[in-house]
């Protein structure tokens, strides 16, 4: 389950971060932990937080927006990965190498809970399903949230592009025409 290996692989990397922090406290004794931390910490990393969020993204977008989608999420990924380096020797400098490791530790617990508070799981599960877990339904059966609160809120072109994409990932794909 990818969402499971997610939540693992940041626990790690929590870890990992915690681990690096502890070891620069004291580098010219702990530079064995130091190494350690940091392959402990590119390993798992590597291992669900790297590509889960384009996997992800990959499920819950209906074929007509996936690139779209995609996209964005691997734009705010590159974007995130600046942020760090731009205020990386800043933030070094204001508050020390281990805090600032320590502070990407707590940033990264705020991912952790949000995570496991806001994402389904995915794995497994057609296009309506992961629609449900995020929108859910009203009494009529139609998918409440931004797109569907009221009847005529979505063009009815693209309200049958999507409803026959969310009905088409339901099907086994030999059915599929």
């Amino acid at each position: 389950p990818r969402r499971t290996v997610l939540l693992w692989s940041i626990s790690g990397v929590i870890i990992g971060l915690v681990l690096i922090g502890v070891a620069f406290e004291n580098i010219d004794e702990m530079q064995g932990l130091a190494v350690f931390a940091v392959i402990f910490y590119l390993v798992c990393f590597g291992l669900g937080y790297a590509a889960a969020p384009t996997i992800v993204a990959s499920e819950i977008y209906p074929t007509n927006a996936r690139s779209f989608g995609v996209s964005q999420v691997v734009f705010f990924m590159w974007m995130g990965n600046f942020l760090v380096s731009a205020t990386f020797l800043t933030e070094t400098n204001n508050f020390g190498i281990s805090n600032t490791f320590y502070i990407y530790a707590g940033v990264t617990v705020l991912a952790w809970f949000y995570i496991y508070m806001e994402l389904p799981e995915t794995s497994g599960k057609s296009m309506e399903e992961i629609w449900t877990c995020f929108c859910g339904k009203n009494e009529s059966g139609k998918y409440v949230g931004d797109r569907y609160v009221e009847e005529g809120s979505v063009p009815d072109e693209q309200r049958s592009l999507v409803e026959n994409e969310a009905g088409a990932a339901a099907e086994p794909r030999d059915k599929r025409s």
